[in-house]
């Protein structure tokens, strides 16, 4: 491909020196993928998690590829390939080559599920509903998020504005205690900070967070409320 490049870009230098300054000339790139019916799974290849992008899953970064391979295609198709950059390799062995690498900006493909413009106005606009919950509940307040928030009821004026707020329109709050868990309220709540609390439901169903745990059903008998 970078020797085609390269010719192409040659001859277009000869016929701009020849025509000029009475041409002006337009260059065209085309290029023709095939298409994959049924692509491959590939194991390595992960998105990074929303988390860790900052306005969370609608502007996820570009991802880190992970490749195995053969050391011949290994050395051929990544090192010397002028599309990656921030190379890292690992030998395995003699035939194994385990190599990290990020596609340049000029080569990347823009995701089409990314949408910055979504992400900042959804984002900025929980924040403001937020700080409007905030500002109502005051000290009630025992955990807050991005787009969530736990607060006490004690049945006061505050609590009963907080419920007129709930409904199923676009920008209403949402209960998530009922509609996510079948439940009416939390009776215990623990939180050592975002993305990281316990808390049992009058259902006596636990619900647990913690930020960097994948949640099976193994590690949610190590992280529970009795032993956070």
């Amino acid at each position: 491909m970078k020797e085609l490049y390269d010719q192409t870009k040659e001859r277009l230098k000869t016929i701009e020196d020849y025509l000029k300054p009475n041409v002006k000339i337009h260059t065209i790139w085309e290029c023709e993928f095939d298409q994959q019916k049924y692509p491959e799974v590939d194991p390595h290849l992960k998105p990074i998690d929303k988390r860790d992008a900052f306005y969370g899953g609608r502007t996820e970064t570009i991802q880190l590829y992970n490749n195995l391979s053969d050391l011949k295609e290994h050395i051929t198709k990544i090192v010397f390939n002028e599309k990656y950059k921030d190379i890292s390799t690992m030998i395995l062995d003699e035939n194994i080559v385990l190599t990290e690498y990020k596609e340049k900006e000029e080569y990347s493909k823009p995701n089409p599920s990314v949408n910055v413009y979504i992400a900042l106005f959804t984002t900025a606009h929980a924040r403001l509903k937020l700080y409007e919950l905030l500002d109502i509940l005051q000290e009630r307040v025992l955990y807050m998020d991005t787009d969530s928030c736990i607060y006490n009821d004690d049945g006061s004026e505050a609590c009963k504005k907080v419920e007129n707020m709930m409904g199923s329109k676009l920008g209403d709050l949402t209960d998530e205690i009922v509609s996510k868990h079948n439940a009416n309220h939390i009776k215990q709540f623990i939180s050592a900070g975002p993305k990281d609390y316990s808390m049992k439901l009058d259902t006596e169903k636990l619900v647990s967070c913690c930020k960097g745990f994948r949640l099976n059903a193994e590690v949610e008998e190590k992280i529970t409320l009795d032993k956070k």
